[in-house]
């Protein structure tokens, strides 16, 4: 495991021996309960991984709608079209298939998140006579 634990945050990743920035993080935080400490978490991708695809994404969006906006002007005026118009698409071709297969290749990371918090607490839990 790789992370970070900081007052009531937590924040894991599966340790990997190469570079995905589409793996799965774990980020959750312990509330006092009435019975003790709850631990509220979610998995997903990491805020900055999405933030990035967000960017990237309005970026090439906006290039398409000028691609349109310059092949529309182009039939008008019967000027040739450029094959530049075909980019933007493979841009985007190229994003998603970037994401899939980041995310193909933490498929069971997710689960392994869960399992080893649900581990880790319960054997927690289990030493100090504390219920998690």
């Amino acid at each position: 495991m790789v992370g970070t634990v900081s007052g009531a945050s937590v924040r894991l990743r599966k340790r990997i021996g190469y570079r995905n920035s589409f793996q799965a993080s774990l980020a959750g935080t312990f509330e006092p309960h009435e019975s003790g400490t709850v631990f509220r978490g979610s998995v997903g991708l990491h805020p900055l991984v999405k933030g990035g695809i967000a960017l990237w994404t309005g970026y090439v969006a906006l290039w398409c709608v000028g691609g349109v906006a310059v092949a529309v002007r182009c039939l008008l005026t019967g000027a040739p079209l450029s094959i530049g118009l075909g980019i933007p698409p493979l841009m985007l071709a190229f994003a998603a298939a970037l994401v899939r297969g980041g995310q193909y290749l933490a498929r069971d990371e997710e689960q392994f998140l869960i399992d080893f918090v649900k581990d880790a607490l319960a054997d927690r839990g289990a030493g100090d006579g504390d219920s998690c």
